[in-house]
């Protein structure tokens, strides 16, 4: 079984006019909704193996974030400046090359492209808010299986959701 965390960045700020979107951090709700999160994803309890994560500011400080809560290290995020508002084969290609000693996987990344890649892998378009997590499982013991309509969404979660964590969609 192969399991995959998809997340998109928490809020970002747009106060700073002359930054690239690129390079713009989060704002005030994006630093407590990561905090939230990250406490949320450490009572998962799911034992995430590797980490890979757009370059951008703000995917950059969501990830940190959330490693530091799960106790992940943080000088083994694999960031990768090609996933930046990437495409669905962009992503898929980082997926399937990931090591089948790896278990479970976070992906950390942009809107729209991370809500197309849900729907391409578990065939359930979810439109990811802020800092929106899902888990998606598969019946495959190699990444390099994984493609179109092969996963099952097993949770949702984003911090606007209840406070009760959510599961079995």
């Amino acid at each position: 079984m192969k399991n995959l965390i998809l997340v998109r960045h928490a809020k970002s700020s747009w106060s700073k006019t002359d930054l690239s979107d690129f390079e713009r951090p989060l704002n005030e709700r994006g630093n407590r909704d990561k905090i939230t999160m990250g406490a949320r994803l450490e009572k998962r309890n799911e034992s995430i193996e590797k980490v890979i994560s757009s370059s951008a500011k703000r995917t950059t400080q969501t990830s940190i974030a959330l490693v530091k809560a799960i106790n992940y290290p943080i000088s083994d995020i694999q960031f990768e400046d090609t996933i930046y508002h990437s495409s669905v084969t962009i992503m898929m290609q980082f997926i399937n090359d990931v090591d089948n000693s790896i278990d479970t996987m976070m992906l950390v990344a942009h809107n729209p492209g991370i809500s197309m890649l849900c729907d391409y892998l578990c065939g359930d378009f979810f439109e990811f808010p802020t800092l929106g997590m899902v888990k998606i499982t598969f019946d495959t013991q190699d990444w390099q299986e994984i493609f179109r309509d092969t996963g099952s969404l097993e949770w949702v979660d984003y911090p606007k959701m209840s406070i009760k964590i959510q599961t079995n969609i």
